[in-house]
């Protein structure tokens, strides 16, 4: 069966993890630095939140085949994870009996099929398993399939207990336990680092609103996080739950994090006022100006979207066609704005002295 469809067909386990989500802070800024990290070396991937896992990484935001699940658990104390640990069977509120980490880890590969490509338990702490001489505590990364002969078959015994009615495929090489880099209790100063480090390689030379731009990450993640409602298709999945590669582009492009608008304003403060643009207009434009920046922060924001797509089709015409060479930055504006105007995009939220900004944002990219 096509991927897709498997997902799909075999839903999650609960919806209590998305229901809580907003508690899991942790988890998302791990799943924002994975993002980063895919973004720049990755040529297309879909990143799915709370559904199967905590985070389902596929190989392709279109086309996918393969697929990898990561659970993600921040811990208080400092006790290093053991086997038993991993193999604890936990009690729900009403009593009932749960899957344990092993478990649920193994679940999600029944649901995938043959379409697993690793399983991955992500922790704050490290991990002391296997022999005293394999220094377990001393790497970032353990493969179950490097255990001793004595673990494996705690760990195989435990999955046939929880899965009886399975014929207990071959799990152990793709299985991993890992070490997070991210401090628990500080997890959003390192994320926002993590984004400053993304932008300026990225986008060197400008200067973002760090965290104004983290904030919005955040805040997608958490949307896509908490979506609880019944997921019909795939196309349902990518839409409510999920974050791709052209999507995320679409999300930096939207934001604005290409543009450098502190060192923008400037510039443009600058020419208006050599146009001999009055000082309440320039101050106006600067107070919608910085309207432009917060409100381009937010993701789904379809409406402040569409504005900018046509302004930026009118603004393409124009230069096309050599309409703008002698004009003044004011003139640009207002020829511009005169022709959307014509047919503006029907909304309530934002006034004339707001479009002009984003205009004079766009003519000045």
């Amino acid at each position: 069966m096509d991927i897709k469809d498997t997902l799909i067909k075999n839903k999650p386990r609960e919806k209590a993890g998305a229901r809580s989500a907003s508690r899991f802070d942790y988890q998302k800024d791990w799943s924002i630095c994975q993002l980063l990290d895919f973004h720049n070396e990755k040529s297309d991937y879909l990143f799915v939140f709370d559904y199967q896992e905590d985070l389902m990484i596929m190989d392709s935001e279109s086309t996918p085949q393969k697929v990898s699940f990561y659970q993600i658990k921040g811990k208080q104390n400092k006790a290093h994870w053991t086997l038993g640990e991993l193999l604890k069977s936990p009690k729900s509120t009403k009593g009932d009996v749960l899957l344990s980490i092993i478990g649920k880890l193994y679940d999600c590969k029944i649901k995938a099929e043959k379409n697993t490509e690793s399983l991955n338990f992500v922790s704050n702490i490290g991990f002391k398993v296997g022999d005293k001489d394999f220094n377990s505590l001393d790497k970032k990364e353990v493969c179950v399939i490097e255990l001793n002969e004595t673990d494996k078959k705690k760990i195989n015994e435990k999955l046939n207990i929880e899965h009886p009615s399975e014929d207990i495929s071959e799990y152990e090489d793709i299985t991993f336990l890992k070490v997070a880099e991210l401090n628990l209790h500080d997890s959003p100063t390192y994320t926002k680092g993590k984004i400053a480090d993304f932008l300026n390689d990225s986008y060197p030379n400008t200067k973002h609103n760090i965290p104004l731009i983290y904030q919005h990450l955040f805040n997608e993640v958490k949307r896509k996080s908490n979506y609880n409602k019944d997921v019909i298709s795939f196309d349902d999945l990518i839409k409510c739950k999920a974050i791709g590669k052209s999507s995320f582009q679409g999300m930096l492009d939207i934001c604005g994090t290409s543009k450098d608008f502190e060192s923008a304003w400037k510039n443009i403060e600058k020419i208006l006022s050599n146009e001999g643009v009055k000082y309440s207009r320039i101050r106006k434009y600067k107070n919608a100006w910085d309207k432009v920046e917060i409100e381009r922060m937010e993701p789904n924001n379809s409406i402040l979207a569409s504005i900018i797509k046509k302004i930026k089709e009118l603004i393409k015409h124009f230069e096309e066609n050599d309409l703008l060479d002698n004009d003044t930055l004011l003139e640009c504006v207002d020829k511009v704005l005169s022709k959307y105007n014509q047919a503006p995009i029907n909304q309530t939220i934002y006034d004339e002295i707001f479009i002009e900004a984003l205009t004079l944002c766009e003519l000045y990219d």
